[in-house]
């Protein structure tokens, strides 16, 4: 066979192999005969079988220790049917495995690296089956931190598939403070009660005082106290599995440290706190005065008063100095303290129960004495404290100083008004004759607007000191509810003087600037002139206003003076007609000599009348009326003078008296005067309204005529030059009655104070209109007709409402009217549902006959919507005064009634302003149901004749809510400063408490 082998390897060199291979074939030839077993000897072989153990051993050793190195591959052969997954390409390492242990409530953090063939992108750990993100340091590692562990946690980690196996970690307790109680003995001559402080290690205590510790910790085996910096640690005793006690007298000041182990963390916590013990000092109080802004003379009193070891009481001392005397003696009240250590205590004081009069001074403060036993009580006061009422004359000369410094600004800002009006429209006119806009158009246009915001700054100044004025006026007057009303209707108009649309066009405007868009800025200043103009007539207005008001309150208080006058000079004439004849009266020529001077003040009072009267245009001359009285009441006073210096008490007292009737008979005749004033002011005024009313319909009927007949001409026609010259000829007539409205509301209160902001409205859409109609613009110029229309119903709703008001008013003072209060003469619910009713009909009338087209239009339609709206306005009125009466407020019907009111109102409006819906439709059959539940409850009430009196019962006053919350509050810091006092000492804790008190509430 080796032959053969060899013969077959030869014949690879050789081209032509024929000879070789003829010898292989014959050598096969020979051996074939031979069997293989023969030819080979097993038995010889047999020696070398010790040498395949090796192999052997080492194939049994893979199959035990690595048995998928043999077993895998095979297996995916025999099971060639089955999928199998690749195998994984990297795994998971811990870095610190061998250190995950943390104490309790620390942060742990695991580093992970990743080996293998290939990296995740991300990778995640698994808490409770709960994945949270690793963070990716580099390509091949990661970590993540264990926030405040607080027991063993598992995790494993995983990523594309692939998990780590399960990581523990371990958490050893640490031991834990739950909380403690300091149990304060104090020592028997302090006369303080033993208390116990929770959670508060930090402590200000009497010398020779005994502290009792009482901790409560988990997982703690040990507690130790040290006290100082150099002392030893002191064990505390075991009471229980979590409890440990400690106690100690303490003489002088000293800081401590508690310290908690167990048997794995030896000293794992420790909390530091400080004890200062002090002597009797001096007692602390302040006080701090607060007055109620709706009564002046209501006091109210915050305070704080303490001790080291008590307080023994507390008072509020004052005393009452008339002006020019002085007073030592005080009066003292108890004032009861909440605790005998510390105390926030409060004060109310009414002064109007002290009997004082206009100039007196009050002096007051609050003093708080200790219970010092070894060297007596000491006591310490709050900041002295003062309380100086003005005299009548005073207060009065301050408030007309600031009024006249009021009207003063408002001439002033009605002529800075009128200016900048005038700066506008000589700004547009230059514009005018520009193509383009340039930086000085620019500049005077920013300098109009801090011309607009320093009159907007001066209003408000304005505003304020009006607001001022009438406080301070109130706190001494007794205001008439008709003069409430109108100083409340001038605070409304103040209020009113700056509107919005004001200050989003001058936001427009700066805005425009940058553009500099010339047809734009014409616009806006178009509009910037018209809000000029209107605050100019508003300023105006409520200047004229404001001076009637003064007229009319100065005559009130004039003719009040004079009455309280006659009274004084009658009780002086009684206490002289007692005088004996001949004796010395000179405490009676005192009083008669004030009085004298007080008469005096009158006459120029009488003076400064005149002069409003001029400057209102009032005919009276009233001191050329009195000159007489007042010559006669002056000759009198005289007189007396001269009898009592003489000795003569009866002749000296009847010319008193006569003095004290001419007095009256002038006040009277003052009332009468002031009456006749105001009646023919009123005729005046309802005159006006009557004629403007009448204008203002008939202006309405006008504009709505001229919209119909533009509707069907076509604007190509001369007949529409002629309706174009028509909407100018009523312009001008609008014009005309703009001018009487607006002189008519300087003098009456009633009218709103939007009626300049209509009248603006109004004469915009009229302006707008004519332009657009010149540029056969029809259907928007029908649009502005339209607003001008329902602007003139507004205004002419207003006016009907003021001209009822005034007529109320006039008949209320006229004896024997048709509507004296004569609670039979008053409507009653049944006959207001019948008049409803009769007006639902005819609403719904109207509106069926609008959709039919068989409604005739105009001025008829005008009229009856008018005369509709007018009787919805009797009705309102009505109800509005059972309201008023009472009659209407109880068992729940006052909502129901103001509900009602509202839907009237809304149906008036839209009468005016010929607006038949189906919606205003349904609206009355609501009105109309709420009417009839109002009659039926009115019919089941129970109505009782009988009239309850009771006496006045005492009541007591309660603190604002203002300064109850101020109290919760500052109760609530100072028991922060109590549980959580800072570890200094004594000194420097005395310093911060101060300045925590200087920053409270």
């Amino acid at each position: 066979m080796l032959n053969v082998l060899q013969l077959k390897e030869q014949s690879k060199n050789y081209a032509d192999a024929s000879l070789i291979e003829a010898s292989i074939d014959q050598k096969i030839d020979d051996i074939k005969l031979v069997p293989f077993t023969s030819a080979i000897n097993l038995s010889k072989n047999k020696q070398y079988l010790k040498y395949a153990l090796i192999p052997l051993l080492f194939l049994f050793g893979i199959l035990a220790l690595a048995p998928k190195l043999i077993t895998a591959s095979t297996e995916r052969v025999i099971k060639y049917d089955e999928e199998f997954e690749p195998d994984a390409l990297f795994k998971f390492i811990v870095s610190n495995a061998e250190d995950l242990e943390v104490v309790q409530y620390e942060d742990l953090t695991i580093d992970v690296k990743v080996e293998g063939l290939v990296y995740p992108n991300e990778a995640q750990v698994y808490v409770k089956d709960f994945p949270y993100k690793l963070k990716k340091v580099s390509p091949s590692e990661f970590s993540y931190k264990f926030n405040k562990l607080q027991k063993t946690t598992e995790f494993y980690l995983e990523a594309d598939g692939v998990k780590s196996k399960t990581y523990t970690i371990n958490v050893i307790p640490k031991p834990t403070m739950l909380s403690f109680d300091a149990s304060l003995d104090y020592p028997s001559y302090v006369g303080k009660k033993d208390e116990v402080l929770r959670n508060s290690g930090d402590m200000i205590v009497p010398a020779g005082t005994k502290v009792r510790w009482s901790f409560e910790a988990e997982n703690t085996d040990e507690v130790n106290v040290k006290f100082g910096s150099k002392g030893k640690l002191n064990p505390a005793e075991r009471k229980g599995e979590t409890l440990f006690s400690y106690s100690r007298r303490f003489s002088k000041d000293i800081p401590y440290t508690i310290y908690l182990s167990n048997k794995q963390i030896e000293n794992a916590d420790s909390i530091s706190y400080n004890i200062s013990v002090i002597p009797d000092l001096y007692p602390t109080i302040s006080a701090e005065e607060k007055r109620d802004e709706n009564d002046p003379k209501y006091l109210y009193f915050l305070g704080d008063a303490s001790d080291d070891y008590g307080i023994k009481s507390l008072y509020f001392k004052y005393k009452i100095e008339p002006k020019g005397k002085s007073n030592n003696n005080y009066e003292k009240l108890p004032i009861e303290a909440a605790s005998k250590t510390a105390t926030s205590f409060t004060h109310t004081w009414d002064l109007n129960t002290l009997g004082l009069n206009p100039g007196d001074r009050l002096t007051y403060f609050f003093e708080v004495w200790d219970n010092d036993g070894v060297a007596g009580s000491k006591s310490a006061r709050s900041q002295m404290m003062t309380y100086e009422l003005p005299t009548i004359k005073e207060m009065d000369d301050e408030v007309e100083a600031q009024t006249e410094e009021i009207k003063d600004d408002l001439e002033t800002m009605v002529e800075e008004a009128k200016e900048l009006r005038e700066e506008i429209k000589e700004m547009k006119e230059d514009m005018l004759q520009k193509k383009e806009l340039d930086w000085e158009d620019k500049a005077k246009i920013e300098d109009l607007i801090q011309q607009h915001n320093k009159l907007q700054k001066q209003v408000e100044n304005v505003q304020q000191n009006f607001d001022k004025n009438l406080e301070k006026q109130q706190e001494y007057k007794d205001f008439s509810e008709e003069t409430q009303e109108k100083y409340e209707k001038l605070q409304e108009m103040m209020e009113e003087l700056m509107t919005d649309e004001m200050k989003e066009l001058m936001k427009k405007l700066e805005d425009l600037m940058e553009e500099m868009k010339k047809e734009d800025i014409m616009e806006e200043l178009e509009d910037f002139e018209m809000e000029e103009e209107q605050m100019e007539e508003d300023l105006d207005r409520m200047l004229e206003l404001m001076k009637q008001l003064e007229f009319e309150q100065k005559m009130e208080e004039t003719i009040d003076k004079l009455e309280e006058l006659a009274e004084e000079q009658e009780e002086l004439s009684e206490e002289t007609e007692q005088e004996q004849e001949g004796s010395d009266m000179k405490e009676e020529e005192e009083k008669q000599e004030e009085l004298n001077e007080k008469f005096e003040d009158l006459k120029e009072d009488m003076k400064e009348l005149d002069e409003m009267a001029e400057e209102l245009d009032k005919k009276e001359d009233i001191s050329e009326q009195t000159e007489q009285m007042q010559e006669d009441i002056s000759e009198k006073q005289e007189n007396s003078m001269e009898e009592m210096q003489q000795g003569k008490a009866q002749k000296a007292s009847q010319e008193q008296k006569d003095a004290a009737q001419k007095m009256q008979e002038m006040a009277q005749q003052m009332q009468m005067m002031q009456m006749q004033m105001q009646q023919q002011q009123q005729e005046e005024d309802m005159q006006a309204i009557r004629q403007l009313l009448e204008n203002l319909i008939n202006l309405s009927m006008d504009q709505e005529d001229l919209m119909d007949d533009l509707a069907l001409v076509d604007i190509n026609t001369p007949r529409y030059v002629d309706l174009v010259q028509q909407q100018n000829k009523i312009k001008d007539d609008a014009e005309i009655v703009e001018d009487s409205l607006v002189a008519l509301s300087k003098r009456v209160f009633q009218l709103e104070s939007f009626i300049t902001k209509e009248l603006k409205e109004v004469k915009r859409n009229m302006k707008d209109a004519i332009k657009l109609l010149a540029d056969r613009k029809k259907n928007n110029g029908a649009t502005n007709q339209q607003f001008i229309m329902t602007g003139l119903n507004n205004l002419a709703l207003m006016l009907d409402e003021v001209q009822q008001q005034m007529q109320q008013q006039m008949a209320q003072q006229m004896q024997g009217s048709q509507m004296c209060q004569n609670p039979g003469n008053k409507p009653g619910a049944k006959g207001m549902g019948k008049m409803q009713q009769q007006l639902n009909d005819q609403i719904k009338k109207m509106e069926q006959g609008m959709k039919s087209g068989k409604m005739p239009g105009g001025k008829q339609m005008s009229k009856e919507a008018a005369q509709m709206a007018q009787r919805q306005a009797a009705i309102r009125q009505a109800l509005e005064q059972m309201g008023k009466d009472g009659e209407g407020g109880k068992g729940g019907d006052g909502g129901e009634i103001s509900k009602m009111i509202e839907e009237m109102e809304e149906t008036e409006t839209d009468l005016v302003n010929k607006r038949i819906t189906a919606e205003m439709v349904q609206r009355q059959k609501n009105i109309m149901e709420k009417l009839l539940k109002f009659e039926k409850a009115q019919q089941q009430r129970e109505l009782d004749d009988k009239r309850l009196a009771e006496t006045a019962k005492q009541r007591t006053r309660k603190m604002p809510p203002e300064i109850e919350e101020y109290l919760k509050k500052r109760e609530s810091e100072i028991e922060l400063y109590r549980t959580v006092p800072p570890s200094l000492k004594p000194f420097y804790r005395s310093l911060v408490e101060q300045y925590f008190k200087s920053i409270s509430f």
